[in-house]
């Protein structure tokens, strides 16, 4: 379960010293809201919601990627909305929203290199339109330090190294078969959308180790890859948060 893996990823880092503090709560306190939530939901699926009810036995929410991380980041620091709205100027942002927030530093510090990726860092793609189709754009939180894909996966991309990015989301569409939002074999009948486990794909340059492009799943394909000019994303980590607004007397 992602419960399990996420304390396991926590533990191995923390004691390597890697992880940063967002105060009040650990960098990572939203990926164990996010694991509580999909160990004992109740109802989980997808809308636009940025709330999840966290009610003792009747946990429920409706979400998809950046109202889940909204839920979660909510729950671990003791948020109501009006705290998300003090950060980020909005009380339900979006993918693009968090996007454009990243590209200020408004509570994020954009990360460059895979091999500074942290767990409960963010990768936000951004919504897109034109030639390449339009995209509304997503968030998902990462669960787990990236590894090098060797041998490297269909599609192939020239002087690119590509890696495993453990994630956590809520979605419509699986991140490949070993997806856990899967209730027995990988077919789409099988597939309850929500809050769930994958993996992504991301690819760096050789030789500067920059972030490149993006795959949905680290499923082989000819045609997945996504170029940064055609879906830009980004990966940030949560910097300077507030504790909650304290009560009105």
């Amino acid at each position: 379960m992602l419960k399990t893996s996420v304390r396991i990823s926590i533990a191995s880092i923390a004691a390597g010293s890697l992880l940063t503090i967002a105060s009040p709560a650990m960098a990572y306190d939203h990926l164990v809201s996010a694991a509580d939530f999909i160990d004992n939901a109740l109802v989980n699926g997808t809308g636009s919601d940025c709330v999840i009810d966290w009610t003792p036995g009747a946990y429920s929410g409706n979400t998809l990627g950046a109202g889940f991380f909204t839920a979660t980041i909510s729950d671990a620091q003791g948020w109501n909305p009006s705290d998300v709205h003090l950060h980020w100027g909005m009380y339900c942002p979006s993918s693009p929203a968090y996007y454009a927030h990243i590209g200020t530093g408004t509570y994020f510090i954009q990360i460059t290199k895979a091999v500074d990726i942290q767990v409960g860092d963010l990768l936000v793609i951004n919504s897109t339109t034109g030639a390449a189709g339009s995209y509304s754009g997503h968030t998902v939180m990462i669960t787990d330090l990236p590894t090098v894909i060797s041998p490297q996966i269909k599609p192939f991309i020239a002087n690119a190294t590509q890696w495993r990015l453990p994630m956590t989301d809520s979605t419509t569409s699986p991140h490949g078969c070993t997806d856990s939002r899967y209730t027995g074999a990988c077919l789409a009948a099988n597939f309850h959308a929500g809050a769930g486990e994958g993996e992504m794909r991301i690819y760096t340059d050789t030789t500067t180790g920059d972030l490149l492009g993006y795959t949905w799943s680290v499923t082989s394909s000819t045609t997945s890859y996504f170029a940064p000019e055609v879906r830009p994303y980004r990966v940030a980590r949560l910097n300077g948060l507030m504790g909650p607004a304290p009560a009105e007397e």
